[in-house]
């Protein structure tokens, strides 16, 4: 799947909730795109401050006008764990455990289920994160077994060299 299809899916679902994306709407998909490719998450977060937020500061205000917490979620994004306190701004869920969108699929279809209706941002988020994974492992091949195979000529060719 495409990033932009999946960037377009998030986008779609926050308008739907009267929400904003995370970050400014003129962003291009492409630019949060490279700013998840960073290699570290320190070098995720300086991509997003610095490429995706301009170097403003994302908004942690969980209100009526944002249900959620930008820089959490843009937290999120670049790997790092969150407590669902933080990303929703509810006090009960306090005693809740920090998660990434990496976890593993039950506890993240647990997590899901015992957030409520607030929860269905966190399967969008996670597809972004996950389409920006796959495309990095694609390295602009349509596969990743033809990216692998890239990979191999590659090795096979310099230890031709180096012989």
């Amino acid at each position: 799947m495409s990033f932009d299809r999946v960037y377009a899916a998030l986008r779609t679902y926050l308008c739907g909730i009267g929400a904003p994306l995370p970050w400014a709407e003129d962003v291009l998909p492409s630019t949060v795109l490279s700013a998840m490719q960073h290699s570290g998450i320190a070098g995720r977060q300086a991509a997003f401050k610095a490429d995706v937020l301009k170097g403003h500061k994302a908004s942690s205000a969980v209100d009526d006008s944002c249900p959620y917490s930008r820089a959490a979620a843009i937290e999120l994004l670049c790997g790092k764990t969150v407590k669902p306190a933080d990303l929703f701004g509810r006090p009960e869920l306090k005693g809740m455990e920090s998660f990434s969108l990496s976890m593993p699929d039950d506890m993240f279809d647990d997590l899901v289920s015992s957030l409520g209706p607030e929860s269905e941002l966190l399967p969008r988020l996670r597809s972004l994160h996950d389409c920006a994974l796959l495309q990095q492992a694609q390295q602009g091949y349509t596969t990743i077994s033809e990216a692998k195979v890239a990979i191999y000529n590659r090795h096979r060719s310099d230890l031709k060299a180096l012989k």
